[in-house]
């Protein structure tokens, strides 16, 4: 049967090919009169884009030969597609999912006359309703074609409705139609969508409901007429800031920061000098959630604190936390220099339950989080305790029926964990790492009021204030994992090469490279790969869908580079970010080389690539003028020295090894050593893990080291007057550097008042 049918959808689209075709014009509406289908002689096809899951596109088309109906995408998407088919009054006619595998096909059955009719093209769930907002069709028996069988039937089509998932393109293939309209098609032309730099061939008409640009009749996409989008500095919840577009910015979450804004100095990032909150600018009985900074817990409005009068340290309020309350306070850009957290609290004689003061080191709604402090009053002992350090006691005796001061203290530069004391009522509590356990992050995250206990419990007069000025420090070397569910991690390098490793956002990573500016790109995928926009504390920003399957990603040059183990031929190709087309750099097939690991070393100008496989293995170095490979070390020296991901930074090679959960440790290779030098031995980011990944070296701007090597010394006072005095010249000197190392006094200008600042950090203060 399904030879049958391949037979039968390859012949469909010769005919489709030798018959006349409508193409989307702009984007089709999903509500009538949908979009007219204008030309001569019989309609065979109609094609098409939906933009997401909630994108539906309705064609007019008329019905001549009611018996040799059909419409069908069979052989013609890759989306779980639905069809809808409607007469000229809205009223549902016939509708088909799962017709032939995943895709739709609609017969003559339901089609009793010619005329006017509406065919729609959906994703799996995404449900036809009529005025009342009632399905017009049942979501089941799925695989058969039906006529209007929910409690919405049989229509008007009024709306949309329901689960969605799912965007690309489409081929509807028809018989028996003709177009709604006859007469000569709309002439076309280029239309250059705003925000997004985007090009479209459509009708002037298909252009102006677009808000596009109409570019004049005959013009081309090829190649794209249309300027680049402007972009600007985008701020994320994370803290994080990238440059981008603000289409990009506002559908992720972000807030725009104008075109022509910078993410240097971070504008995301505002160390409060101090923050508190005594409860009595709210109403009574305020429900606290997304008021004041405070939530609950995942967003949850059930768990949000509530203000009250009951009791209050300092008159009128406080927030009062029973069951099923877990107030949050999340915080952003709280991480380096040292800090302090105070609370009041008073517990009435009688709790019923256990009661928690917790402060995690990261935290977002719905994960990931990382918990740091975990204070337990526990009134089956009558004692407080840390519960994740010292859990079961033995603490210090709880204090009824009065306000008790909770005081934790934090230096996050004690150490590679970071140092904190916990203080009850005025009495140590404990001291230990910030880090509990394995992850973790040298930041405050929030404040989290937890009881799950039917007793009131009250706090009153919190504070978050620093006792000292918090570092500018990064956290350059960045890595993922493909599978897992695991967070990405970075580190600092710090008492390298046993460094700690410090958790971020979850999120499947292939491949990982990074700009001049400290933002990442990662591919994600197996076969099918997206491109990735992120900064180390995330969020992940798609760009595009990849032309080929991606294994390892560099960026150089102003260029991004990956390789493409499964195009023909194999070898490095050069990625457009914006539509993830692809060419030919590097061509591996005679060698046999194939690179799951690379990147680019700013130092030589050259890539970098691991392989297993031809002759020799190990480290090799790539020139992308010449394409010419020269070996450079042999493989790590481990049991099985499969790498999943390099990154280059300052000279130096990073590699990770797959087999984490093995007890090896990735390595470092210096190039300075020449070929057949020494891999050394470091910390890896991931020992619970066997999986490919990605990794890239991401120190974003580092002032008054204007040369890029990682050092401030004499060679950088060159570049740092030509940054000042040929800005142009610079960028082209120094290509993969960012001009924004010359803003030694972080005002985020390049100019005459930095070098003050300059010489001072050159000579130390000196």
């Amino acid at each position: 049967m399904k030879a049958c049918l391949s037979a039968m959808c390859a012949l469909l689209l010769v005919a489709a090919a030798a018959g006349q075709s409508w193409v989307e014009d702009g984007d089709a509406p999903d509500l009538l009169p949908g979009q007219t289908t204008i030309g001569s002689g019989p309609l065979t096809s109609i094609s098409g884009s939906l933009s997401s899951g909630t994108d539906v596109d309705l064609y007019a088309i008329y019905i001549s030969e009611p018996e040799n109906f059909s419409a069908q995408t069979c052989g013609g998407t890759s989306l779980d597609s639905c069809l809808y088919l409607f007469d000229q009054n809205g009223n549902g006619v016939s509708m088909s999912e799962d017709g032939c595998g995943i895709q739709s096909w609609i017969t003559q059955q339901f089609v009793t006359s010619p005329g006017l009719y509406y065919v729609a093209m959906s994703v799996y769930d995404y449900d036809p309703l009529n005025p009342a907002g009632l399905e017009i069709w049942n979501d089941t028996p799925w695989g058969v074609e039906r006529q209007p069988d929910g409690p919405g039937a049989p229509g008007p089509l009024a709306a949309w409705g329901g689960g969605a998932g799912g965007s690309g393109n489409y081929f509807i293939y028809l018989t028996g139609c003709t177009y709604a309209e006859q007469g000569p098609p709309p002439p076309t032309g280029a239309c250059c969508l705003p925000f997004t730099g985007a090009c479209q061939v459509t009708t002037p008409t298909g252009c102006a409901n677009l808000g596009g640009v109409y570019q004049g009749n005959g013009t081309s996409c090829t190649p794209n007429p249309c300027p680049p989008p402007p972009t600007g500095a985008c701020c994320f919840g994370t803290g994080a800031c990238l440059e981008i577009t603000a289409v990009l910015c506002l559908s992720n979450g972000g807030t725009f920061n104008g075109e022509g804004s910078i993410c240097w100095p971070n504008p995301c990032v505002s160390v409060p000098l101090e923050w508190s909150d005594n409860f009595d600018n709210y109403e009574n009985n305020t429900v606290l959630f997304d008021i004041g900074g405070w939530s609950g817990w995942d967003h949850n409005p059930e768990a949000a604190g509530v203000v009250t009068n009951e009791q209050a340290r300092s008159a009128p309020h406080s927030i009062r936390v029973k069951n099923p309350v877990d107030a949050v306070h999340p915080f952003s850009g709280i991480e380096g220099g040292q800090w302090r957290i105070i609370a009041w609290q008073y517990i009435p004689s009688g709790l019923s339950g256990s009661t928690y003061f917790i402060v995690n080191s990261y935290y977002q709604h719905g994960g990931p989080y990382f918990w740091t402090v975990q204070l337990r009053f526990d009134p089956s002992t009558n004692e407080v305790y840390d519960d994740l350090r010292a859990p079961g006691g033995p603490g210090l005796p709880i204090v009824y029926d009065q306000w008790v001061e909770i005081r934790i203290d934090v230096d996050f530069e004690a150490g590679w964990l970071g140092t904190v004391w916990e203080y009850y009522n005025g009495q140590l509590l404990h001291t230990g790492n910030w880090i509990v356990g394995s992850v973790g992050q040298l930041a405050i995250g929030n404040i989290d009021l937890y009881g799950p206990h039917e007793t009131s419990v009250y706090y009153d007069d919190l504070e978050l204030e620093p006792l000292a000025p918090p570092p500018a420090a990064t956290r350059p070397l960045f890595a993922g994992v493909q599978y897992g569910n695991l967070p990405t991690r970075t580190t600092d390098l710090s008492g390298f090469p046993n460094v700690t490793w410090l958790s971020g956002f979850v999120f499947p990573v292939t491949a990982a490279a990074a700009r001049p500016d400290g933002a990442i790109y990662f591919a994600s995928g197996s076969f099918t790969i997206d491109l990735y926009l992120t900064a180390p504390e995330g969020p992940p920003i798609r760009l595009c869908r990849v032309q080929e399957a991606t294994d390892g990603l560099a960026y150089g040059r102003g260029r991004l580079f990956g390789f493409c183990n499964y195009a023909s031929p194999m070898g490095i190709y050069e990625i457009n970010p914006s539509t993830g087309q692809v060419s030919l750099v590097v061509n591996t097939t005679a060698q046999g080389y194939r690179y799951f690991a690379l990147d680019y070393n700013a130092a030589d100008g050259k890539l970098y690539g691991y392989t297993g496989y031809g002759t020799p293995t190990g480290l090799h170095a790539i020139d992308i003028d010449t394409g010419q490979i020269t070996p450079v070390a042999g493989p790590v020296p481990t049991e099985n020295s499969a790498v999943a991901a390099l990154a280059c930074g300052y000279n130096k090679v990073y590699a990770v090894t797959v087999y984490g959960n093995a007890g090896y440790p990735m390595f470092v290779y210096d190039l300075a050593q020449g070929p057949g030098g020494t891999w050394v031995p470091m910390t890896h980011p991931f020992p619970e893990s066997q999986s490919t990944g990605g990794a890239a070296f991401a120190p974003g701007p580092v002032p008054a080291d204007v040369n890029c090597d990682g050092l401030i010394n004499a060679f950088d006072i060159d570049p740092f007057v030509l940054a000042l005095t040929d800005p142009d010249g610079y960028r082209a000197a120094y290509p993969d550097c960012i001009i924004y190392n010359a803003d030694a006094n972080l005002d985020g200008q390049v100019n005459a008042f930095d070098i003050d600042a300059f010489v001072e950090l050159l000579t130390g203060g000196k």
